[in-house]
């Protein structure tokens, strides 16, 4: 087929409309998908730092949990905060750090061979759940109980609030009911009125 010089201008002129139609449109997809990939890679950065923070949180909750086993009282001043609150089971207002030290003193006396194996560890943002079996040996005096020298094992749950690599808040839900039970000691209702 011949062209006329005409006809190859009209022809070429037609192509180069195309591609200035085109070429935006392609410049456009261009900086769509590196837009795209921008927001995806903030997006991951962002998740990457969180899951390093929710490992070092855990890391935190397993070095407290080290410090308990080996008996160091003073791990709640290197993994707590000075101004932290713990909640235990039956009672009404959350400890200090300073009203807890004395007590879990009076516990090392009474049992040995403290160790939490950990059932479970979950992060979600600052906080941090530990499940643990806990098993010890009843060495001393507990609770008017002299030593029975019985391995008692219950179970814990641990609920820590983590700010800054410190611990803020525990809340602890263990079962010492099981735990009583295992060192002998009875429960017996308390009689109501109608029985007396």
């Amino acid at each position: 087929m011949n062209y006329n010089s005409d006809e190859f201008a009209i022809s070429e002129l037609t192509m180069n409309k195309k591609i200035l139609m085109v070429l935006p449109l392609a410049m456009i997809s261009i900086l769509m998908v590196g837009c795209e990939n921008r927001a995806a890679t903030s997006e991951l950065d962002t998740f990457s730092a969180q899951v390093k923070v929710e490992e070092q949180n855990k890391a935190l909750v397993r070095r407290y949990l080290e410090g308990l086993d080996s008996y160091r009282v003073e791990i709640f001043d290197e993994v707590f905060s000075s101004d932290a609150r713990i909640y235990f089971p039956g009672s009404f207002e959350p400890l200090s750090v300073d009203q807890v030290k004395p007590l879990l003193s009076g516990f090392y006396n009474a049992f040995d061979g403290m160790e939490h194996n950990i059932q479970d560890l979950i992060a979600d943002g600052n906080k941090v759940l530990a499940k643990t079996r806990n098993s010890l040996t009843h060495s001393g005096e507990f609770a008017g109980i002299s030593a029975t020298g019985s391995v008692i094992q219950f179970e814990e749950l641990a609920l820590f609030r983590v700010e800054e690599g410190k611990i803020m808040e525990l809340w602890i839900q263990e079962d010492f009911l099981w735990m009583y039970q295992q060192l002998g000691m009875e429960l017996t209702p308390i009689p109501t009125q109608s029985q007396n």
